[in-house]
């Protein structure tokens, strides 16, 4: 939800402040940071199957989620959208993942 505010500004100078002005009031939406994504700890994965399960922290009301891959690495994610998710087909050697959480035109993001 945006936060709707208002904000004047005065401006002042000279000797002891002797002139100043103040603005109209306008009219400001903020925008509020979703909270502070967490992907989970780092893993070291002994897998045959190469499949793993991602754990990241739940979003909050009016926040989504969303994991990606990342390059050069490859995984398929069952449901990019939850933050608990599997991913298979694994790359040999380091995997990693992000996990992006926006609230309106907002990101915060963790790998």
């Amino acid at each position: 939800m945006i936060n709707p505010m208002k904000y004047k500004r005065t401006v002042r100078s000279g000797l002891a402040d002797c002139c100043s002005n103040t603005s109209n009031e306008v009219d400001i939406a903020i925008n509020p940071l979703p909270g502070s994504p967490n992907a989970g700890p780092d893993t070291t994965i002994f897998s045959m199957e190469k499949i793993y399960h991602l754990r990241a922290d739940p979003v909050f009301p009016g926040e989504t989620g969303l994991w990606t891959v990342l390059e050069p690495m490859s995984g398929v994610i069952e449901d990019i959208s939850v933050n608990e998710a599997e991913v298979r087909n694994l790359s040999p050697g380091e995997n990693s993942f992000l996990w992006t959480v926006s609230k309106g035109p907002c990101h915060m993001e963790d790998w």
